[in-house]
């Protein structure tokens, strides 16, 4: 099963995860057998509803987050700080976000519930890594586009950068 990659700006790139669903649940597969093998972090996040998770930037490493569970308000804003996107991510919607360096990013759970976030770098943990950004999550301007469980509105991204 293949990454659906997504239109989205220069500094993140956006793919839908392929899953398997079934009465029982769902399967998800956030990484390929290629990708795993460059993965030095790997770590999940739980997110309580109002709370916001993330607000930094990584000026070394590449971080990619998939949302797993949860409904959420994912906000990026580019390295050079002139460009900023912020994206709904609906409840049962699965989604992976590939996050370059300097690149700030901020994942406000706007759900009822608990929210959980799967996350996985090309390089060691290293909290000397870690650029506090406080982002504003409330005010990115119009209201974000909304990707959800059985849609998106962005269609197919050209040239997908992965990372590597």
């Amino acid at each position: 099963m293949q990454l659906e990659w997504l239109d989205s700006p220069s500094f993140v790139d956006l793919a839908k995860l392929p899953a398997i669903e079934s009465p029982r649940g769902s399967l998800a597969l956030p990484i390929d057998d290629v990708e795993i093998a460059l993965v030095r972090n790997l770590h999940t996040v739980t997110v309580t509803p109002g709370a916001v998770r993330g607000n930094h930037r990584h000026p070394a490493r590449t971080e990619t987050v998939c949302v797993l569970a949860g409904e959420f308000v994912a906000t990026f804003e580019s390295a050079d700080r002139s460009e900023r996107f912020a994206i709904n991510v609906e409840d049962g919607s699965r989604f992976r976000f590939v996050i370059r360096p300097g690149v700030a990013h901020a994942f406000r759970n706007v759900g009822p519930s608990l929210g959980m976030l799967l996350c996985f770098a090309d390089r060691p943990f290293d909290p000397a890594d870690i650029v506090t950004a406080l982002m504003d999550t409330d005010a990115t301007g119009s209201a974000p586009p909304t990707l959800g469980p059985a849609q998106d509105d962005r269609g197919p991204h050209e040239s997908p950068v992965r990372h590597g």
